[in-house]
């Protein structure tokens, strides 16, 4: 059982779903200055790098996937898997296919939860004790574009067949905890597409 939404953005009590859903849109600001190192790299933040803002976010050569989008359907189901999402979540990132088919080649990447958390704060009471929160970046790269060798330093395909790295990447809590049912276990997953 879970709340109903009220006027200020809280959920009240007494509204059975399967799931919210909630789509916030990203105003465009000036992108912030240059850093020499990719923060995205460092899985982790740090008090010296900028937060992550949807409206600037980009992705970089050394961390993401580069796949052709005949491979997308099953790179995104073995990762999520691996990432501790439950069926019909993994089900429901289909949402994207019709976004994916469009374009011949795809850069994929999964956010580190805790940088992905200062875009997209989440307060729960009670505390959830597992919050997995999965969040995809993806950008549309042309033949052309793939074929360039700009992005030769994105992993390809067979280099990330270990889809459990993934959860490293990601910092999901182990999957023993993820799969107790004795926990108050929350699970958001969702994406956005990088236009530049």
């Amino acid at each position: 059982m879970l709340g109903g939404l009220a006027s200020d953005g809280n959920v009240e009590e007494g509204l059975e779903v399967s799931y919210l859903y909630w789509e916030k849109p990203t105003r465009r600001v000036p992108p912030p200055l240059p850093l020499c190192l990719s923060f995205f790299h460092l899985h982790r933040p740090s008090p010296l790098l900028p937060p992550f803002n949807p409206s600037t976010a980009s992705l970089s050569q050394i961390d993401t996937i580069l796949l052709s989008t005949s491979q997308v359907t099953s790179h995104l189901d073995k990762s999520v898997k691996a990432l501790g999402l439950h069926v019909e979540g993994r089900t429901s990132f289909t949402y994207w296919l019709p976004s994916f088919l469009k374009h011949t080649h795809l850069l994929l990447r999964f956010l580190p939860q805790d940088f992905y958390s200062q875009a997209a704060p989440l307060e729960l009471s009670p505390s959830a004790d597992v919050a997995t929160r999965i969040s995809l970046l993806f950008r549309q790269i042309s033949t052309d574009e793939a074929g360039e060798g700009k992005w030769d330093s994105a992993w390809l395909e067979g280099e990330r067949e270990d889809f459990e790295s993934w959860r490293e990447v990601v910092g999901v809590a182990s999957r023993q905890r993820q799969e107790d049912a004795s926990l108050l276990r929350v699970e958001e997953w969702g994406g956005m597409e990088v236009l530049s």
